[in-house]
C-alpha cells in the first residue's frame, strides 16, 4: 500500500527552510513499539540514526562547550 503522506514532498518543504531531513528506513524492531535496542536495528536503520546525530551537530566546535567540575 502507499503511505498516506509522500516522504519527498516532506523533505522537498523542509529542505525549503534550510533544514535537513533524514528518511528512516523501515525496520521490524522499531515496527514493534517498545523499547529500542540499537543493537537490534537493520544495518540501514542504524546508519540512518548516524547520519541524524552528525547532521545534529554540525557546526558544534569544542569551544562551545563549557566543562565544569
Amino acid at each position: 500500500p502507499k503511505p498516506a503522506i509522500d516522504p519527498e514532498e516532506i523533505r522537498a518543504g523542509f529542505s525549503r527552510q534550510l533544514r535537513p531531513v533524514h528518511i528512516i528506513p523501515f525496520d521490524p524492531h522499531l515496527a514493534e513499539d517498545g523499547v529500542i535496542d540499537v543493537r537490534l536495528l537493520a544495518p540501514k536503520t542504524a546508519l540512518a540514526f548516524e547520519e541524524i546525530a552528525a547532521s545534529v551537530t554540525e557546526g558544534f566546535s569544542a569551544s562551545h562547550i563549557r566543562w565544569e567540575a
